[in-house]
C-alpha cells in the first residue's frame, strides 16, 4: 500500500483483494453469451442425472457449477496478482496481463484529472475505481487509465500523489490552512463515506467551512427546476421512438391514440391525425422520463472547491467523483438554453485536455443572479469570464439572417429525409401521409396548393430571420488581460472563456461575402477543443494575434 508520505510511491502496489471477485464477475459478464446457455445446460444435467438424492445433488452442483466458478476465481486472482501500479521517475507505471504482459508509462504532466467511481458491488466491498484522465495527445486509446478496487482513503492518497506532483514545480506555495500536521497538502475529493459527514478527507480537508471548501448541494426545488429546464428530451424521445416504431414494439396498438382522438375531435380521426396524436403522446412520455431521470441525477449532485482543484460528485447507485485541478483547466463555458435564458438559469462546464466526457466537468444548475458570487468563490482565478462583451458590428446582422434562414431550409430537408428513413426501416407511416397530403394539394387544387406552399416558405424565411436576429443579439466578444471571451447562440447560448496561456492556435478566415464588409470568422483552439464565432471585425481579430 502507498505510504503516508508526500514522496513518490516507488514500490509496485496491488489493489484490494476484493478485486479478485470483481475481476471474476467482470469476466463472467463479458462472456455472458456463452455463460447463460451453459448455465441452463448445467441445470438440465443436474435435474436429469443428479437429482436422485440430496448428496448426489450437492455433488452434481459442485461438478457442474463449482468447477467453472473456481476457474473464474482463479482468473480473478491472476488478474489481481498481475495488475500492479507505482509512481517512479515522474511517471505513473501500470503493469497488467496474464499471458501477455503490458506496461504503461504515463508522465504525470499528461494527467489532467482523476475521478472516483463505485457501483453496487464495489460499494458493498467499500472500494472505488480510480479513473485517471489523460491529455488528448497521450496516445492511449480512450484517453484514460482505470485502477479498480482501491479503498477510498487509498484512492484519495493516490490522487494526492498524482495531481500535485504533476505541477509541483509551477504551483504556488500551499495555503497553511490546507497543510496537515504531517506536512501533507490536502486536496480533498470528498469524504470517505460519501455522505458528507467527514470534515477531514484527504482532498478537502478543513476547508468545507470557508468559501473555498463549501460543498454545494441542490435542494429538491432546485433539482426540480433543473430537470424542468434542461432534461435530455431529444435523446429520450429518439430512444423511445425507435422502440415504439421499431421491431421491439410488438406490444404496440393504437387504442390510446384513438381514445384521445375521439375525445378532442368531432369526426373520426383520419390516419394523419392519428399518427400526429401518437407522436404527441410519445413526446409527452419522453419528457416525463427525461424529467424524472434528470431530477434524480441532480438531487445527488454536489461540487466544491479546494486549494488546487474543483471536485464534482454525482450518481446514486454508481458514485462518481471527478477531481479537476485548477492548473489543468483549458477553458470555461456558461451554457443557457431558451428556457434557462427566460427563467435566469445556466449550467457551467469546465474543459480540460482530453476526449469526450474525459475532457469536461459540468455543473448542471446555477442561478444567473448568483453567478458572479459563486464563481468568485469557486474560480477566483478567472474573473474575466463575466466581463462585459462587445456587440457584433451592424454589418453582421444581415449575414446572421441569411445564415440561419439557410439552416431552416437544411433542417426541413433533413426532417423529410429522416421521416422517409424512419418509414423505410421502422414503418413510420407519418412520412407517407405528409407526402400524400402535399401531392393532393398540388394536383387537386394547384393554385391554392401553391399559395399554401408559398406562405409556408415565407413563414420559414421569417423564422430563419428571427432566429438569426436572436443569435446576433446574443453574440459578442472581448479580449481581456487574462484571455478571450466569446458568446454565441444557435439552440443555446454559449459564453466561453479561454485563458491566453491555454490558446494553442487562433484560426482566422474570410469568405468572399465577408471581405467587402471587413468581417472575419475566428476559431480559438485549446488542447482538446475549440470555439468559433462568425462575423467579427477584422481589425479587432488581427489585434488578438499580437501579444
Amino acid at each position: 500500500m502507498p505510504s503516508e508520505s508526500s514522496g513518490m510511491v516507488a514500490q509496485p502496489t496491488r489493489a484490494h483483494p476484493s478485486y479478485i471477485v470483481i475481476a471474476a464477475l467482470r469476466s463472467l459478464k463479458e462472456s455472458y453469451e456463452l455463460a447463460v446457455p451453459l448455465a441452463f445446460l448445467g441445470l438440465l444435467l443436474l435435474r436429469k442425472y443428479f437429482a436422485v438424492s440430496v448428496w448426489k445433488t450437492i455433488l452434481g452442483a459442485l461438478l457442474l457449477f463449482g468447477i467453472p466458478l473456481g476457474g473464474l476465481a482463479l482468473i480473478g486472482f491472476a488478474h489481481w496478482w498481475t495488475h500492479t501500479f507505482w509512481i517512479a521517475h515522474g511517471a505513473l507505471q501500470v503493469q497488467y496481463g496474464i499471458l501477455r504482459r503490458t506496461t504503461q508509462h504515463i508522465p504525470l504532466r499528461r494527467i489532467q484529472a482523476v475521478s472516483f467511481e463505485a457501483d453496487l458491488l464495489e460499494r458493498l466491498f467499500r472500494v472505488v475505481r480510480l479513473r485517471i484522465f489523460l491529455a488528448e495527445s497521450s496516445g492511449l486509446e480512450g484517453g484514460e487509465i482505470l485502477i479498480r478496487a482501491l479503498p477510498r482513503e487509498e484512492a484519495e492518497m493516490w490522487a494526492r500523489e498524482i495531481l500535485p506532483a504533476s505541477f509541483a514545480s509551477s504551483s504556488p506555495a500551499a495555503d497553511p490552512a490546507s497543510v496537515s500536521p504531517k506536512g501533507e497538502t490536502l486536496v480533498d475529493a470528498g469524504d470517505p463515506k460519501g455522505d458528507g459527514a467527514s470534515q477531514k478527507g484527504i482532498l478537502s480537508g478543513e476547508l468545507r467551512g470557508d468559501a473555498h471548501g463549501k460543498a454545494h448541494r441542490y435542494s429538491t426545488s432546485e433539482a426540480f427546476v433543473t430537470a424542468l429546464t434542461s432534461a435530455p428530451l431529444l435523446q429520450t424521445f429518439l430512444l423511445l421512438a425507435l422502440i415504439y416504431y421499431g421491431e421491439l414494439a410488438s406490444f404496440r396498438d393504437d387504442a390510446l391514440a384513438e381514445l384521445v382522438a375521439r375525445g378532442i375531435l368531432a369526426a373520426p380521426p383520419d390516419p394523419l391525425a392519428l399518427e400526429l396524436i401518437q407522436l404527441i403522446l410519445l413526446f409527452f412520455l419522453s419528457w416525463i422520463v427525461a424529467f424524472i431521470g434528470k431530477w434524480i441525477y441532480t438531487l445527488r449532485y454536489r461540487f466544491f472547491r479546494t486549494p488546487e482543484a474543483i471536485i464534482l460528485e454525482e450518481g446514486w447507485i454508481s458514485r462518481r467523483t471527478k477531481v479537476i485541478t485548477i492548473e489543468r483547466i483549458q477553458a470555461l463555458e456558461i451554457r443557457q438554453n431558451l428556457l434557462q435564458l427566460f427563467f435566469g438559469f445556466a449550467s457551467f462546464r469546465i474543459h480540460v485536455a482530453g476526449k469526450g466526457d474525459v475532457s469536461t466537468g459540468t455543473i448542471p444548475f446555477l442561478r444567473t443572479s448568483h453567478l458572479n458570487t459563486l464563481l468568485q468563490d469557486l474560480l477566483p482565478e478567472f474573473p474575466d469570464i463575466l466581463a462585459d462583451l462587445k456587440p457584433l458590428p451592424a454589418g453582421a446582422r444581415s449575414r446572421y439572417w441569411v445564415r440561419f434562414s439557410r439552416y431552416i431550409v437544411l433542417l426541413i430537408l433533413f426532417l423529410f429525409g429522416l421521416a422517409a428513413i424512419l418509414y423505410l426501416f421502422f414503418h413510420f407511416r407519418l412520412a407517407v401521409y405528409l407526402f400524400d397530403e402535399l401531392s393532393r394539394l398540388l394536383t387537386v387544387s394547384p393554385v391554392s396548393g401553391r399559395g399554401i406552399l408559398l406562405s409556408f416558405l415565407l413563414l420559414l424565411l421569417s423564422v430563419g430571420m428571427a432566429w438569426g436576429e436572436l443569435s446576433y443579439r446574443f453574440s459578442g466578444y472581448r479580449r481581456t488581460s487574462q484571455g478571450y471571451v466569446m458568446a454565441s447562440f444557435v439552440f443555446s447560448r454559449y459564453r466561453t472563456f479561454v485563458p491566453r496561456n491555454r490558446v494553442q492556435q487562433i484560426h482566422l478566415f474570410q469568405n468572399p461575402f465577408q471581405r467587402p464588409a471587413g468581417l472575419a470568422t475566428v476559431r480559438l483552439h485549446w488542447v482538446g477543443g475549440s470555439e468559433k464565432l462568425f462575423h467579427l471585425p477584422l481589425d479587432d481579430v488581427l489585434s488578438w494575434r499580437r501579444p
